[in-house]
């Protein structure tokens, strides 16, 4: 029998792909161009001003995943992407799909993903503007106006509406209370369910170190006509995350009718988001 006969077979390296090598190498520097400024420029996570800084551009996705029982889950399944940039230091205006940046805790806003036998009712929902100016601001208290317009559905029984009210963060030690309290009016169609809405969102954020914080998100919401018959009380925990200096990170679970009149268990809902921030671009 030859030498090489009596080698195992297993006793030479195998050849691996070398496309994981250059994913981690690639990553590893945006880590590093980004820790320096994680340690001087990024607030505890949830204290962030409520404006970007002048110029800057802040590009967010979100994959919302509805929960709604009884199995199977996950549907329906949207994706929803935000773009907000810093007109002034007190200024920032965006383009939104998204439901939190509506203000809602519910699935299936943006692009919905798995159809109509998946749970979408519509293809594409929530593009609208989105904008507010911050009128006052001190070192743990800031307010603003803010204002939406925004298609909520499209083509059949089409939806237009519009929102006034405000933004506004408390910082106290390492919690952050955030509110963003608004009327979202029916535009058109209000005889087919495009009706006056009151919604009072609510997120209490505590910030373990500077790079992470978990948070508490409720509030209140329901049609003005029959508010005290329809209102509801969402519950939702979840956490944030600064990796870098200009990335952010988010997951979210959310019991969005756990409280009111027609309080239920089973209306819930999974919001994952990433987000990540460009300097100035003028």
């Amino acid at each position: 029998m030859s030498v090489a006969a009596r080698v195992p077979k297993f006793c030479c390296p195998l050849r691996r792909p070398r496309w994981p090598f250059a994913v981690a190498i690639a990553i590893a520097l945006v880590l590093m161009t980004d820790g320096a400024a994680s340690a001087r420029g990024v607030p505890p996570a949830g204290h962030e001003s409520l404006n970007l800084p002048k110029g800057s551009l802040r590009v967010s996705v979100a994959l919302e995943v509805g929960l709604d029982g009884p199995p199977p889950v996950g549907s329906p399944i949207s994706l929803a992407p935000d773009l907000y940039l810093g007109i002034t230091d007190r200024l920032t205006l965006g383009l939104t799909h998204s439901g939190g940046a509506l203000g809602m805790t519910d699935s299936g806003w943006g692009f919905c993903l798995t159809g109509r036998t998946g749970g979408c009712d519509l293809v594409v929902s929530g593009t609208g503007y989105d904008g507010w100016y911050t009128f006052y601001r001190s070192r743990r208290f800031e307010l603003a106006a803010r204002s939406r317009l925004f298609v909520a559905r499209f083509f059949r029984r089409f939806k237009l509406r519009t929102t006034l009210g405000l933004l506004g963060v408390l910082r106290a030690g390492p919690v952050a209370l955030r509110f963003d309290p608004h009327l979202s009016m029916g535009l058109v169609n209000r005889e087919e369910g495009n009706a006056d809405t009151l919604n009072v969102p609510i997120h209490l954020t505590v910030a373990l170190g500077r790079f992470v914080g978990i948070f508490l998100r409720t509030g209140l919401t329901g049609p003005l006509r029959s508010f005290a018959d329809q209102y509801a009380i969402p519950l939702g925990v979840g956490v944030v995350a600064h990796p870098t200096a200009r990335w952010r990170v988010g997951a979210q679970f959310v019991l969005r009718q756990i409280l009111g009149p027609l309080n239920t268990y089973r209306k819930r809902d999974l919001l994952l988001y990433a987000d990540y921030r460009f300097a100035s671009l003028f």
